[in-house]
């Protein structure tokens, strides 16, 4: 559900009736806790492209650090998010703002290697963030749990959180005692 929230198929209108002070307070939120996202993940490949064009990393090991951030991605969605537990704060990955970022975060070593496969990888992970984006300025009730009914835990059918909740550091102290 976390990526096909965007389309209208997938949107089930909560019963419960909100008011649009709430709904841009949780809207604000979000957009405060993925700009802190953003500004990280720019940072952090900043710091990639400075050693790329100092000739200290190479294309290939850019490749690598694409499939690198690939194995991260998996990770976050199946075992533990740092981008959740501390910056999102949001209860799994099928209530994150950012959840479908994941494509162009994967192709961004790639955009600093010159070809027609590297930049069209780039150029669709583009294209689905903008259209991401797009679907969450125009329709930000879709992505709310409190006004979608399918975000709702009652109505998930992935389960990805209970897998995580077995490894949630968060948790850990409580379930030895």
């Amino acid at each position: 559900m976390g990526c096909r929230k965007q389309f209208k198929s997938s949107f089930e209108p909560s019963t419960k009736k909100f008011i649009k002070s709430e709904i841009d307070g949780w809207t604000q939120l979000e957009n405060k806790a993925a700009i802190k996202v953003f500004a990280l993940w720019f940072i952090v490949n900043a710091v990639i492209a400075f050693l790329y064009y100092a000739k200290i990393l190479g294309q290939w090991d850019m490749v690598l650090l694409s499939l690198f951030y690939f194995v991260c991605d998996m990770i976050c969605l199946l075992v533990w998010c740092p981008f959740q537990y501390f910056i999102m704060k949001n209860r799994c990955c099928v209530t994150c703002r950012i959840f479908n970022w994941d494509s162009i975060m994967v192709c961004t070593p790639l955009i600093f290697i010159r070809g027609f496969f590297s930049w069209s990888l780039v150029a669709v992970a583009f294209f689905l963030l903008i259209r991401w984006e797009y679907s969450y300025w125009k329709h930000p009730l879709r992505f709310f749990e409190g006004s979608n009914e399918n975000l709702q835990c009652k109505h998930c059918k992935e389960k990805i959180c209970k897998t995580k909740r077995l490894l949630d550091l968060r948790n850990m102290h409580s379930r030895s005692i």
